[in-house]
Order: C-alpha cells, then structure tokens, then sequence
C-alpha cells in the first residue's frame, strides 16, 4: 500500500465513520434527549440543546473511530503485501551476462 492509498484508506474511514456518528447522535439527540441530560448530568440546563450536543458528540467520536479503523486496515494490508513478497516461492532466475 502507497502512503497516499494509506491516508486516502485513513480519509474515507474517518469521514464515514464521523458522518455516521453525527447521524445517530442527532438521532438519539432528537428521539430521546433526556439520554443526554442524565448520562452527562446537565440536568435542567436552560439553553442546553440535545439534537445539537448528539450531533456534536457523535461527530467526534466517529472521527477518532474512523482513524482508528483506518489505520487498522492500512496496518493490515500493508503487514499483508509485505508478507507476501517475503513468502514468493517463485525461483529468482540470476541475471544473464
């Protein structure tokens, strides 16, 4: 794997991973948003907005796991094409002269 297959691998994940948690957290924000207030004890907040915090909180969290799903799948594919070179079983025919 090239370094920029490595960071476009990286890319797309944390993107995806960071779009898809902001939709949940906007999800759980909109459809039980007393989640929020008692995991994190904002109780009676007046100006606290739980569509927004979800959205906020979701965004960020599927950021970090995208890059970490990222790096895991260009860890692995790159262990994997190095293994393969390694392990080539094909005779190397030495140079004619």
């Amino acid at each position: 794997m090239t370094v920029t297959k490595g960071l476009a691998t990286v890319a797309v994940s944390a993107v995806g991973f960071g779009v898809t948690g902001a939709a949940i957290g906007n999800l759980i924000g909109r459809t039980a948003p007393d989640f929020y207030r008692l995991v994190f004890g904002v109780g009676d907040v007046p100006n606290f907005n739980a569509r927004r915090f979800g959205t906020a909180l979701g965004l960020g969290q599927g950021l970090i796991a995208g890059v970490v799903a990222g790096l895991v799948v260009a860890v692995l594919v790159t262990w994997y094409e190095v293994y393969k070179l390694s392990h080539n079983d094909t005779p190397v025919s030495p140079p004619e002269e």
